[in-house]
């Protein structure tokens, strides 16, 4: 059994014939207001029938004379007297798949078979004591799982500098070596879409041999919502299509909008830092306003031409006389 607030790590190996257990007590919401349990792993997890390598259970304490009926009992006693039984809930039905990040990863569509991904807030699991997971014989030679549980200090940050100090000297950050495995990075002041970004992702080398997974980076917006991934990353371009330019808010209200929001997945025993730099892409914004706004300059020459009449129809009710342009000059 794992200790409050220890990470568990199953490093790709060859997994023997016999099924290994490994507890993990969930911390008491009082102590990690805002905490959060992750698990990520490449292997498939099983759903009750049988198929996937890996069984995600939420478990609380069953007296061991207990005849009550739960989806599944585990049982560590090993018929040890005065032992207990487990009640658990299989946390499969919750998993999200994330796009494969590994070295040799280039796009999120590369057609790799993807990661499994779990992430419960604590309040939703603190009805339970413990969250385990169970290792079955395989003869994958390359499965690996990383859990753990974070607080919400050490794994989200929010910028507050205002979008002038973005645009003057851009966002420079340096995520500790004992950061969580996802870490996520919120940014209110960025929702325009006028604006594009560079985003660079400086990854320091990994302490032992080799990472067990590479970087990978989720930008996405809640209003409206869009998502997308960059898989071994080391930046790219960010565009949000938020908040439009020059519209009023929506009627509805809601109060102003969340702004991007960036998480990154690293491997959390490589023990070294991440340095990341958002900066104004000047051109691609340039760009974007092109596009956005390309009939104005269509538009421009009939602008021209009603001012013209506008000033004709001035002078004309002051003085009677059309304007009349020659070569030397301008005569009323």
């Amino acid at each position: 059994m794992l200790r409050h607030g220890q990470r568990l790590v199953l490093r790709p190996r060859r997994i023997s014939g016999l099924t290994a257990a490994h507890v993990m007590p969930v911390p008491l919401e009082t102590s990690a207001a805002g905490g959060k349990y992750t698990l990520l792993t490449n292997q498939k997890l099983d759903n009750g029938d049988g198929h996937g390598s890996l069984t995600v259970l939420f478990c609380s304490v069953l007296p061991i004379h207990s005849k009550l009926v739960f989806p599944q009992n585990l049982d560590l006693t090993n018929g040890a007297p005065g032992g207990s039984k487990l009640a658990c809930k299989n946390a499969a039905p919750d998993v999200s798949y994330l796009p494969a990040s590994t070295n040799t990863s280039v796009n999120a569509f590369d057609g790799k078979p993807p990661f499994s991904y779990l992430q419960f807030e604590l309040p939703d699991v603190s009805e339970y004591q413990f969250a385990t997971i169970i290792e079955k014989p395989s003869e994958t030679s390359d499965g690996w799982a990383i859990a753990e549980f974070s607080t919400s200090d050490k794994s989200t940050v929010t910028v507050s500098r205002g979008h002038h100090q973005l645009l003057a000297s851009g966002l420079q950050l340096t995520l500790p070596p004992t950061r969580p495995m996802m870490t996520e990075l919120k940014i209110p002041e960025v929702h325009s879409t006028l604006f594009a970004y560079d985003l660079t992702v400086n990854r320091k080398t990994c302490g032992h041999s080799e990472e067990i997974f590479a970087p990978m980076l989720r930008q996405y917006i809640a209003e409206p919502y869009e998502s997308k991934y960059f898989v071994n990353t080391r930046g790219g371009n960010i565009n949000v299509h938020g908040i439009s330019p020059y519209m009023p808010p929506p009627l509805r209200g809601g109060g102003a909008s969340e702004g991007l929001s960036l998480q990154l997945w690293s491997d959390p025993t490589c023990n070294s830092t991440v340095e990341v730099s958002l900066k104004v892409d000047m051109l691609g914004s340039a760009g974007k306003l092109v596009m956005r706004y390309r009939s104005v300059f269509a538009a421009f020459p009939l602008l021209v031409v009603l001012i013209v009449i506008r000033k004709q129809f001035k002078v004309y009710d002051v003085t009677g006389q059309s304007i009349r342009t020659h070569t030397t000059g301008t005569t009323y």
